[in-house]
């Protein structure tokens, strides 16, 4: 095979690898013409995928790795079969590198010897001096079953009308491999990490820091009184524990049941927005802000006297350690400006460490979100078992759930996006996965976006909107709303309506209920904290919503409504919440409940403090 299609001897091992593949697939004399892969697998072998070994191979170029002007396709030879379903191996003979696709054309007819007759859009070949490839400084971009740097060199001279001149070797390093494979990308991560059980910590290099740490962490559960003897169940055995890094004790709990093994557990989780609240707070009275290590504490006080007088009470009753002026929390590194009267809170770096875990870290940024060609629905959910299989290697719900945590913390500005890809996680197709792929290029462009808290003042202001319709599976609408303290964002969501609206007027009356009842919590927030808000006020883009919520006389209009939703008319009345119109033009909210153009991006993002 690869004398005839005039391939150099360095692809000696492909073509013995392509040639047991096929035979592997055609009948065998000692197994009585069955054929072994059929007998190894146990299932039919399909012929469809095979292909002439040597042609010439229109491989698709991701969107991702080239811009509107480029082209599609890159010329590559076929080499052989990839250990995945359906995957091609080729020869990028422009870049002297192996890839692997499964997106590509085929032209059966033109081998690897004829190259010569192919005009190709992406290579240019100088007419001026003669070229020369040496196959022998490739390397490929996935790691290969023996896939061993050959060491012959073979010299394979492009057919050019210029004189013959002395092959030379090429003084170009040799580069490493830029992507592995999955197995191998996670014994990298493995490799030399942390210890996985109390055997390896003993063992490891570090053992006795080990044994240190694992006793602070049993002193402090047995001095905090954490757990109390009693006898063990009958019938029952006493579970394992598995000890980790900084020896935290970990149960079970999974295999215990409830009224046997205990009879109630909670575990206290702060929200994202009181956080961002008392930030808020501590930059509009350029309050002193410390970190303690119990659950992440902040204090605030008007002197340094109250503030150390705390973390001594707190001292008494637990293990404490001052971590001083509060720098990070939850992944969010805190910028503070004491001297400006500004916070910033940013997560620029754990952005780097989602967008290199998933392979962007060099995609092409973009400026928007989500693009607006993206129709997403279920009928591009995977249809056949091979769309299934492939889409199954895709890491689409861990892609969600780092997004969804970064819009949480402090990208309101992904809120809608990330909101419309989770709506595929139990089916992702590809067109779902580009989308997703998107929204990490845009946090690429965006890395050093941050909320600034400005300290100009402690009033609370809301803003809301509906997309009516927006779903194209089942036709709810979109609610977005968005709240400041002091001109910068503290709370905010992007979440589709749970019942099916008639019109945009009901799609914003419901919003406003959700909205509604998010300003009467943090009202309630800001008095608890001696901070009291004067009447909310509530913002919306529509009219009809608004007398509709403040005049009941409505009925024909409002009779269908579930009675729930009437429960802004309560607070409206009750002078809980105000609400006036603002244009459509100067919403905030406006970017929570669609795919906006990139000046309206800019405007609602400057808008509640969000620098990009």
């Amino acid at each position: 095979m690869r004398l005839h299609d005039g391939l150099p001897k360095t692809f000696w091992v492909d073509a013995v690898s392509t040639a047991a593949y096929l035979i592997n697939r055609g009948p065998s004399i000692p197994m009585e013409f069955k054929l072994p892969e059929k007998v190894w697998s146990g299932k039919e072998v399909k012929f469809s995928h095979l292909k002439v070994f040597g042609c010439v191979s229109y491989v698709h170029i991701d969107s991702d790795a080239r811009s509107k002007l480029d082209a599609k396709s890159k010329i590559c030879f076929f080499i052989g079969y990839g250990d995945e379903k359906l995957s091609y191996r080729f020869w990028d003979e422009q870049n002297r590198k192996i890839i692997r696709s499964r997106n590509v054309i085929f032209n059966k007819q033109v081998i690897y010897k004829d190259r010569s007759t192919i005009v190709s859009d992406v290579t240019e070949i100088d007419q001026k001096k003669s070229e020369f490839v040496n196959l022998d400084e490739f390397t490929e971009s996935t790691v290969q079953k023996g896939g061993e740097e050959d060491k012959e060199n073979v010299n394979s001279q492009v057919d050019l009308s210029t004189p013959v001149v002395e092959v030379r070797r090429s003084s170009r390093n040799i580069r490493p491999p830029q992507r592995y494979s999955p197995v191998l990308n996670y014994l990298l991560l493995t490799d030399g990490g942390e210890p996985e059980c109390y055997d390896e910590a003993l063992q490891d290099e570090n053992s006795s820091k080990w044994e240190l740490a694992m006793k602070d962490e049993m002193d402090s559960l047995l001095g905090n009184q954490t757990w109390e003897l009693t006898e063990l169940p009958v019938g029952k055995k006493a579970l394992h524990n598995n000890k980790r890094y900084k020896a935290r004790l970990v149960v079970k709990g999974f295999q215990q049941k409830k009224g046997i093994d205990y009879t109630e557990i909670f575990s206290p989780v702060v929200k994202m927005s009181t956080i961002r609240l008392v930030l808020g707070m501590v930059a509009a009275e350029n309050l002193d802000l410390e970190q303690l290590n119990v659950k992440t504490a902040f204090l605030h006080g008007s002197g340094i006297e109250e503030i150390n007088n705390l973390k001594k009470q707190l001292s008494k009753q637990f293990a404490m350690k001052d971590l001083g002026a509060a720098k990070q929390i939850l992944g969010m590194r805190i910028i503070r400006d004491k001297a400006n009267g500004t916070l910033k809170l940013s997560q620029s770096e754990s952005m780097k460490k989602v967008l290199s875990r998933f392979n962007m870290n060099e995609a092409k940024p973009v400026s928007t979100p989500l693009g607006s060609h993206f129709k997403l629905s279920k009928e591009q959910s995977p249809k056949t078992e091979e769309e299934r299989n492939n889409m199954s290697k895709v890491p689409y719900a861990s892609a969600i759930g780092s997004l969804m945590y970064a819009m949480v913390c402090t990208r309101s500005d992904i809120a809608h996006a990330v909101g419309v890809v989770s709506r595929f996680m139990s089916r992702p197709g590809k067109q779902h996965w580009e989308a997703v792929k998107w929204i990490l290029r845009y946090l690429k462009g965006s890395l050093d976006a941050c909320l600034c808290f400005t300290g100009a003042s402690l009033k609370l202001q809301g803003y809301v909107d509906a997309d009516f319709a927006g779903d194209i599976d089942s036709r709810k609408s979109t609610t977005g709303f968005v709240f400041t303290l002091g001109g910068t964002t503290i709370s905010w969501a992007s979440n589709l309506q749970k019942i099916v609206t008639l019109s945009t007027i009901e799609a914003e009356y419901v919003a406003a209920i959700e909205a509604g009842k998010e300003m009467i919590w943090l009202h309630g927030f800001l008095d608890e904290l001696g901070k009291k808000q004067e009447i909310g006020i509530l913002h919306s883009v529509s009219q009809s919503a608004i007398f509709l919520a403040k005049n009941s006389a409505f009925h024909s209009k409002s009779k269908h409504i579930q009675t729930k939703y009437h429960f802004i008319r309560y607070i409206v009345e009750d002078k809980l919440v105000i609400l006036e119109k603002i244009c459509g033009s100067k919403n905030p909210a406006d970017m929570l409940t669609k795919g906006v153009t990139i000046e309206k991006l800019k405007l609602c993002a400057a808008s509640i403090g969000f620098l990009a």
